[in-house]
C-alpha cells in the first residue's frame, strides 16, 4: 500500500493501493472492549474515496448508522459489567451490579433499544414502570381444593423502591457514560433523568423491654453471647460473624474490628472493610466480658464433643471440627452464612415477641440510640461504629439527638450545687 494521506480530525485517512484503487477508513466508535472500529471505502480515485466518506459521515451525523454498527442497551450493560469494572470492583459489589442488571434491565424490553438510538424519555418511563410494577411480591391466599382449605402462594406485581429504581438508574448512566467515552454515543441521556425522591428509612430501635425479652429468650442459648454484644457495641452483621479469637482481648476488655463476613455466591467470604474507619478497636462492657469468656467455655467444650466422636467413630461418618478461630461458629467450626444467621435472628425475635419486622441490623440503631441517650458525644460513637463520617449518624438519627441533648443538659444541671 502507497503512503497515505490523513485528513483533519474525524474525518478519516485515504491510501492509494498498488492495485490501482484508492481506499480510505473512518473511525466509526468501538466494540464492547474499548477497541477502535473502522470502516473501509474503495473507489478508482481519491476524490470518489472522499465522497463516499463524507456522505457516510453526514447520514452518521443524522443518527442513519448501518444496524452492524448498533449495539443494544442489554448487550453493553454486559460488556460494561464485565470489561469496565469487574477488574475493580470487590466481588460482593459485582456481584450486585450483575443482579441489579439482570433482574431490572435484560428482563426489560428496554434491553433491546439502541444505545445510538437510546431517549431520555425511553429512561424516564423505563424507570417510572419500575417504581410502579418493577418487583415481584409472593402473597399467600387460602384456596378450597377437594373440600379443604389449601394455602397457595401468589405471585403479584409491586412497586420497586425508590432507592433501587435509582440504582438501576445510576447502572445505565455510569455504563453510558463509558459509551460517550468510548465515542459510541454522542451524549448520555440518562444524565437528563429526574431521579425519584428516596424517603428516609425509619430507625426503629428495640425498647428496653424488647432488648430485655429477646435477651431473656436466650439465656441459655450458645448464640447468646453474640446478641449480647451486637445490643452493647452495634457491631455489622458481617463484623459481627468475622470476628476472631484472636482479635479479643478478654483481659483489657477490648474487640478489634479487621474482617467483614459477606454473601458470595456459593457461601460467604471474609475481607477488610471498605472503609479505614471500619478498622476500629473498642471497649465492651463488663457483663460482655463475662458472657464472652462462658461462650469460649462452650465452644471448646464442643470442639472436644466433636474430636471425642472423632475418636470413636471409625467409618469416617463425623466431619473434624472446622477451627477457623471464628467467635461465633456452628457447632462444627464452621463459618456461619450472614442469611442463615438472619434467618435464626428472625425466629428469636418473634419467640421473644418484638414487633414483625425486627431486623438484626435493628440492634446497631438499638445500641446507637442508647449512646445519644446517654448524653455519649457523636464522635464516641462513631468510633463504635466505624461511620466514615458523623454526617451519616446525623441524618440517621436526627431526631434522637435533641432528645439526648436534653438529657446531657439535665446531668449538667445536677454537677453544681446550686447557690
Amino acid at each position: 500500500m502507497a503512503k497515505g494521506t490523513r485528513k483533519g480530525h474525524g474525518e478519516g485517512t485515504t491510501y492509494h493501493c498498488k492495485d490501482g484503487y484508492w481506499r480510505g477508513q473512518i473511525t466509526i466508535g468501538r466494540d464492547h472492549e474499548g477497541k477502535q472500529k473502522r470502516k473501509t471505502f474503495s473507489a478508482k480515485s481519491q476524490k470518489e474515496v472522499i465522497a463516499l466518506m463524507k456522505e457516510f459521515q453526514y447520514k452518521q451525523s443524522r443518527g442513519e448508522l448501518p444496524k452492524t454498527n448498533m449495539i443494544n442497551l442489554g448487550d453493553w450493560m454486559i460488556s460494561w459489567l464485565e470489561n469496565y469494572k469487574k477488574p475493580n470492583l470487590r466481588q460482593t459489589t459485582y456481584e450486585n451490579y450483575e443482579t441489579i442488571i439482570k433482574t431490572h434491565i435484560l428482563k426489560s424490553q428496554i434491553s433491546k433499544a439502541q444505545i445510538q438510538k437510546l431517549t431520555t424519555d425511553q429512561i424516564q418511563k423505563f424507570m417510572a414502570a419500575k417504581a410502579e410494577k418493577g418487583k415481584t411480591v409472593a402473597v399467600k391466599e387460602e384456596v378450597q381444593e377437594n373440600g379443604q382449605t389449601v394455602i397457595k402462594v401468589k405471585h403479584i406485581e409491586g412497586p420497586l423502591s425508590h432507592r433501587t429504581v435509582n440504582f438501576v438508574h445510576f447502572l445505565i448512566q455510569a455504563a453510558l457514560e463509558q459509551a460517550l467515552k468510548n465515542n459510541i454515543i454522542v451524549k448520555n441521556v440518562a444524565s437528563l433523568c429526574e431521579k425519584y425522591k428516596q424517603d428516609k428509612q425509619e430507625v426503629k430501635p428495640l425498647t428496653k423491654e424488647g432488648a430485655t425479652s429477646l435477651l431473656q429468650t436466650l439465656k441459655n442459648h450458645r448464640m447468646y453471647a453474640a446478641i449480647l454484644l451486637d445490643l452493647m457495641t452495634g457491631l455489622r452483621r458481617g463484623e459481627l460473624l468475622a470476628l476472631r479469637w484472636s482479635n479479643v482481648d478478654l483481659e483489657r476488655g477490648s474487640i478489634t474490628i479487621t474482617e467483614n463476613l459477606v454473601r458470595v455466591k456459593g457461601g460467604s467470604k471474609t475481607h477488610k472493610p471498605k472503609t479505614k474507619s471500619s478498622i476500629r478497636t473498642i471497649q465492651i462492657p463488663e457483663r460482655v466480658k463475662e458472657a464472652l469468656k462462658i461462650h469460649k467455655a462452650q465452644q471448646d467444650a464442643e470442639k472436644a464433643k466433636v474430636e471425642e466422636k472423632l475418636k470413636e467413630n471409625k467409618d469416617d461418618q463425623i466431619e473434624p471440627y472446622e477451627d477457623n478461630d471464628m467467635v461465633f461458629c456452628q457447632p462444627n467450626g464452621k463459618k456461619i452464612q450472614p442469611r442463615n444467621f438472619q434467618r435464626m435472628f428472625e425466629g428469636w425475635a418473634s419467640k421473644a415477641g418484638l414487633p414483625k419486622g425486627t431486623r438484626l441490623h435493628d440492634l446497631r440503631h438499638t445500641f446507637v440510640t442508647n449512646m445519644f441517650a446517654l448524653g455519649v458525644d457523636i464522635k464516641t460513637v462513631q468510633s463504635y461504629t466505624g461511620h466514615s463520617d458523623t454526617r451519616t449518624l446525623l441524618d440517621t438519627y436526627a431526631h434522637v439527638i435533641p432528645e439526648s441533648q436534653k438529657s446531657a443538659a439535665k446531668k449538667m444541671n445536677d454537677i453544681l450545687p446550686e447557690i
